[in-house]
């Protein structure tokens, strides 16, 4: 390729952003066997007409125009650096597999060999010949520190559009380092306005932990396997759950985590609980940043509330400076070494669903990895296609399933009883099917129990303990 050694050789480096810190902390804690659960990837099947060197011009086009792609992470004293390489090489790794179990063997390896922050490229991409069935298997594979999910699909379709509409391999992205730079700074003054005590104030008297019904705790479980259940939410509910939001001027979004942080409250028997959830920084002139950029908030819920009550605490901290600051506030906290559970067991977040193909040949069949960081319990929802579809995701083995089989439909009983009686306390909103109630109220309290009517109960003891 025709780029200047001096090219290859420049880079720059930047403070890391405070949402790359908790990223860094965790690879230096977890196990090699476990980084890979901060691995997002996407596994792409292909017939054979794959055009090989227009891929490896689409990869390298992809790595020089995204400099999240070129970036390492260093630590100096306490302070963690971002190099951002001015060059990195698209490195396309081929095997060939002869029979099905080596091409998996290939895959798992690929998916599972960690990432090393500091030197290595923190991207893989693979090529897997199937010598035994004629097709390619196409695997991208990413570190969280770089990517979420939402830059992951943007990714998958730049590579298609440089597959199909060849760009000079000259392009590159110093503009947007530029602007990176500013965004860093940004972000710096506005987690100096953070007074630290008085928004951990705000969790004062919440539990850290969340007590699920686990088969075994998160700590024993890493690096399993992500069991991903879908649904769709009733058609008629989402409507009225749609129209009740505008009128009680309370997003959709709230509505939905309010319901999903009662749920869990209810299921582990705490008045007080904290969930988290997901926020995009990416606004308005910084909303072309790469990297990761969801934020993890922490969402505390007290169900001795009503949703009217959390409405109208609600309306009274829009626009507060200290409110919206809470934004960048737990990935404050981690980054300064607190409590990891203290970012929540149980997530919620707004985020696409459907996959995003790569068409690259005919024939193509895909699977994005389905990633659940720390946390144990995940709640995903997508509402852009008329309908609201939703994920509910954990690690295998790690809770009952017919527990993980009640779950959508007590959200959605839920959801109706909150919109339903707004002024009740969370804690009393009903979640049970009739079936459920009478069984817990009748069924599981039947005492009754003939006895011999015409005897005293001096005469039926004394039968007792001649017996």
């Amino acid at each position: 390729m025709a780029i200047s050694s001096a090219t290859r050789t420049g880079k720059t480096i930047l403070m890391a952003s405070e949402f790359s810190k908790p990223f860094w902390l965790e690879a230096q804690k977890l196990p090699p066997e476990a980084q890979s659960r901060y691995h997002l990837y996407g596994i792409y099947q292909y017939s054979p007409d794959l055009d090989l060197n227009r891929l490896m011009q689409a990869l390298q086009v992809t790595v020089n125009t995204n400099y999240h792609l070129r970036s390492n992470f260093f630590q100096v004293g306490e302070a963690l650096k971002q190099a951002i390489q001015d060059y990195r090489e698209a490195n396309l790794t081929i095997y060939h597999a002869n029979t099905e179990k080596a091409s998996q063997e290939i895959i798992d390896r690929a998916i599972h060999q960690p990432f090393y922050l500091e030197t290595d490229p923190l991207h893989r991409f693979v090529l897997i010949d199937n010598k035994y069935n004629q097709t390619h298997i196409l695997l991208l594979n990413f570190h969280h520190i770089i990517i979420d999910e939402t830059q992951f699909d943007s990714l998958v379709q730049q590579i298609e559009d440089h597959y199909y509409q060849p760009k000079s391999l000259t392009l590159t992205d110093q503009p947007e380092v530029k602007q990176l730079a500013e965004y860093l700074m940004w972000e710096k003054e506005q987690i100096q306005k953070i007074d630290t005590e008085k928004m951990a104030s705000r969790f004062k008297g919440y539990p850290v932990d969340i007590e699920l019904p686990y088969r075994m705790r998160m700590m024993d479980y890493a690096g399993k396997k992500v069991i991903a259940n879908n649904y769709v939410l009733n058609s008629d509910l989402y409507q009225k759950l749609k129209t009740w939001s505008a009128k009680a001027d309370f997003s959709l979004f709230d509505l939905l985590k309010t319901a999903w942080a009662t749920l869990i409250g209810k299921y582990s028997n705490q008045d007080k609980i904290m969930i988290s959830d997901s926020f995009d920084v990416r606004k308005q002139r910084f909303e072309h940043i790469k990297g990761c950029y969801l934020n993890t908030r922490i969402h505390p819920m007290d169900l001795n509330l009503s949703l009217q009550e959390i409405i109208e605490a609600d309306r009274a901290t829009r626009g507060d400076i200290l409110h919206e600051a809470t934004q960048f506030f737990p990935i404050h906290l981690k980054a300064n070494g607190l409590q990891r559970s203290l970012l929540g067991e149980v997530f919620f977040a707004r985020v696409p669903l459907g996959f995003t193909t790569l068409k690259l040949a005919q024939d193509n069949v895909g699977e994005r990895h389905k990633q659940m960081g720390h946390a144990a319990l995940l709640f995903k929802y997508d509402d852009r296609n008329g309908e609201l579809r939703y994920q509910i995701l954990s690690l295998e083995h790690l809770f009952e399933e017919d527990w993980l089989e009640c779950i959508p439909l007590h959200f959605e009983i839920l959801l109706l009883n909150l919109i339903d009686q707004p002024t009740e306390k969370l804690k009393r909103l009903n979640i049970l099917t009739p079936t459920e109630y009478h069984r817990i109220i009748y069924d599981y309290n039947q005492t009754d129990k003939d006895y011999p009517r015409d005897k005293t109960i001096h005469a039926l003891f004394e039968e007792q303990v001649e017996r």
